[in-house]
């Protein structure tokens, strides 16, 4: 598996945007670029995100948040 830096995402998104611009690209070509580069850019997000939570030394392992339940000071109230 090869690992790209975040860096290198958002390239590859800049490269999508540029490749859009040029002449002679038909519009649904034009969408699938646009639709890559976002992609591109949410990789990289996910891979900078990623590595606020991995710690230097870490085996890589994250311990899961409960993100299945949010905290009860986030609960709607009901009003009365």
């Amino acid at each position: 598996m090869v690992d790209i830096s975040s860096a290198e995402c958002r390239r590859q998104s800049a490269d999508c945007l540029l490749l859009r611009t040029q002449a002679g690209i038909s519009p649904p070509r034009a969408k699938m670029l646009l639709t890559m580069a976002r992609t591109w850019t949410a990789l990289a997000s996910q891979k900078e995100r990623l590595a606020l939570l991995t710690m230097p030394g870490d085996t890589g392992n994250i311990v899961p948040v409960d993100a299945g339940h949010a905290p009860t000071s986030a609960q709607p109230r009901r009003l009365v």
